[in-house]
């Protein structure tokens, strides 16, 4: 899979995307980036304990630097808002929405064989949105999960006491009978940079509420998963980056808020 990534990357079809969205390569850039604040500039620090990106919680192991951290940042923030451009807020047509996202993200240069919503059974007779993330991304994590699991436990115990992390995540669910909540942690594997995604999807009849938080009766659910590991090819997101922060500078704050340490 690795070396996929760094040897068979499209770039041609990377400039397909990019000119479609109306960000041709070849066209000089205008100074959009000037922005309040960006991803990159909050996330870079190592001064959060994550970073509420739309409704996913990211969280970076220390070992990853300072650029590293940047690049998970932008290029995630650039999918969310791509995949709500083309498709809106509304989650009820979950698979459109991740078919886009996965198209924004492997423009940025990431690499992932299949990602793949699948029914989720509870083992309780009600659901919490954040342990079941949890349970997902164990799957996912490798045989040493405790670290990653433990840094996605501090992110979500520090994001519900941060009023304005909660307000985001809980806008992107609170107004629909379907909610989508993404844990991601990054690290690096076999010193190539990773992000393990780990979603839960639900449906509802009653309005979501509460974010990652909101508890709920199994038997009222439609409740589906998905997890995968996704490796990038870092020259390709670089051939792109000014693109991609030029994008995200036109509404990020309505997506993006560091998640502040204690």
């Amino acid at each position: 899979m690795k070396t996929e990534v760094m040897d068979t990357f499209d770039f041609s079809a990377q400039s397909r995307y990019f000119k479609d969205a109306g960000l041709d390569l070849d066209v000089r850039v205008a100074s959009r980036s000037a922005r309040k604040f960006t991803a990159s500039s909050n996330s870079k620090t190592g001064n959060s304990a994550g970073d509420v990106i739309g409704d996913a919680v990211v969280v970076y192991d220390p070992i990853l630097t300072p650029k590293q951290r940047e690049i998970v940042a932008d290029s995630l923030l650039f999918a969310e808002m791509r995949a709500d451009e083309e498709c809106g807020q509304n989650r009820d047509n979950n698979e459109k929405w991740f078919r886009e996202y996965g198209r924004a993200l492997k423009a940025c240069g990431w690499y992932q064989p299949d990602f793949t919503f699948t029914d989720f059974k509870s083992s309780t007779t009600k659901l919490t949105v954040n342990k079941a993330v949890l349970e997902i991304l164990q799957t996912i994590a490798g045989p040493n999960p405790a670290k990653l699991l433990g840094m996605m436990s501090v992110a979500f115990n520090t994001l519900k006491d941060d009023e304005k992390g909660l307000k985001l995540v809980e806008s992107k669910s609170q107004k629909n009978k379907a909610g989508t909540f993404k844990g991601i942690p990054c690290t690096l594997d076999g010193g190539q940079l990773a992000v393990l995604m780990a979603c839960l999807h639900l449906e509802s009849k009653d309005f979501m509420v509460n974010g990652f938080w909101g508890e709920y009766e199994s038997k009222d659910l439609r409740v589906y998963r998905a997890a995968g590991k996704r490796y990038i090819n870092e020259n390709a997101f670089e051939r792109v980056w000014d693109r991609v922060r030029g994008y995200i500078g036109i509404d990020q704050d309505n997506y993006f808020k560091p998640i502040e340490k204690r």
